[in-house]
C-alpha cells in the first residue's frame, strides 16, 4: 500500500492538471417563493392599491413573475394527503 500511494497521488495530480479547463454555462438564478399565509389579492405586485409588500414588489419588478402553476401530481398540505 505504501509503495502505491505516491504513484496514486502522482496519477491524481497529473489527471487534474491534464483536465481541460472548461467554463460552465451560466446557470439562471431561480427563486421559487411559496407563501401559504398571504392573500394574493393583498400583494401590491398583484394590483393592490396600498404598498403592503415592498420587498415582494421589488423581486417581482426585477424578475419574471408567473401567476399560475400546475403540477402533474397532487400537492399535499401540511403532510396530509
Amino acid at each position: 500500500m505504501r509503495k502505491s500511494l505516491p504513484l496514486l497521488l502522482a496519477a491524481l495530480l497529473l489527471g487534474c492538471h491534464a483536465a481541460p479547463k472548461t467554463i460552465p454555462a451560466r446557470q439562471p438564478n431561480i427563486l421559487l417563493l411559496i407563501v401559504d399565509c398571504l392573500r394574493a389579492d393583498a400583494v401590491s405586485a398583484n394590483g393592490y392599491a396600498r404598498p403592503t409588500t415592498p420587498n415582494l414588489d421589488q423581486i417581482a419588478k426585477d424578475g419574471t413573475r408567473f401567476t399560475g402553476a400546475m403540477t402533474p401530481v397532487e400537492v399535499s398540505l401540511c403532510g396530509q394527503a
